[in-house]
């Protein structure tokens, strides 16, 4: 099974699609959520238990070096991937 991250800023119709499919093929799993900005798809994470992550946007490499970090607490990706994108 695929574990994958999803990147949101909107009311989260995309993400409970994702959840929801998940749930059917059982190919994938959403095992994190994470936005630059307030907003309902971080809700709707929750809402399945997913954890939510909302990350302040300083600049795009910063923004993008924290969540290359955070990232490695759920694993959605292989660590040698990630680390090689650092």
């Amino acid at each position: 099974m695929h574990r994958i991250a999803v990147f949101v800023s909107g009311v989260g119709s995309t993400l409970d699609y994702l959840i929801k499919r998940s749930a059917q093929e059982g190919t994938f799993q959403v095992v994190v959520v994470v936005s630059d900005v307030p907003c309902r798809a971080l809700d709707i994470a929750r809402q399945y238990g997913i954890p939510a992550l909302a990350r302040k946007y300083v600049t795009k490499e910063q923004f993008t070096r924290d969540v290359m970090f955070d990232l490695f607490d759920f694993k959605p990706l292989d660590h040698q991937t990630v680390g090689e994108k650092l």
